[in-house]
């Protein structure tokens, strides 16, 4: 086993927009929603593959929830990928996103899609029950 810091603490925060949990919860904000909320916030590059370009976050954003997923690959922090699910409550809202991240030495992006993504699934099906 190895262990892997990234520099992240408990209470961290990152920017939605550079984040896999981020993205899949910008993604329940419908178009116009979406729009205005990326809009309104200054996109500031957290490493050289961070995307900055507004339209591009925005159109990201969508495909990941029309995928049901999202994959973001050394955007937050350099080195680090991530691949979050949204989990949907009873009615179908996205209150929450499951994640799981690792350092790029350690798995490829087809990798996380691979073994994690349909992990990440089934937790957020199993999950779905206990949200009342």
């Amino acid at each position: 086993a190895r262990v892997f810091s990234a520099g992240i603490d408990i209470g961290y925060r990152l920017p939605a927009y550079c984040t896999s949990v981020g993205r899949v919860l910008l993604g329940r904000l419908s178009g116009n929603e979406l729009t205005a909320t990326i809009d309104s916030m200054a996109l500031t590059a957290q490493t050289p593959e961070t995307m900055t370009d507004k339209s591009i976050v925005i159109a990201t954003i969508i495909s990941d929830r029309n995928k049901g997923y999202s994959l973001v690959d050394r955007e937050a922090e350099p080195g680090f990928r991530s691949i979050s699910v949204p989990i949907h409550r009873y009615d179908g809202a996205v209150v929450a996103a499951a994640n799981i991240g690792a350092h790029v030495d350690c798995i490829t992006t087809g990798e996380m899609i691979d073994r994690f993504l349909p992990l990440l699934k089934d937790m957020a099906v199993a999950a779905k029950p206990l949200l009342v």
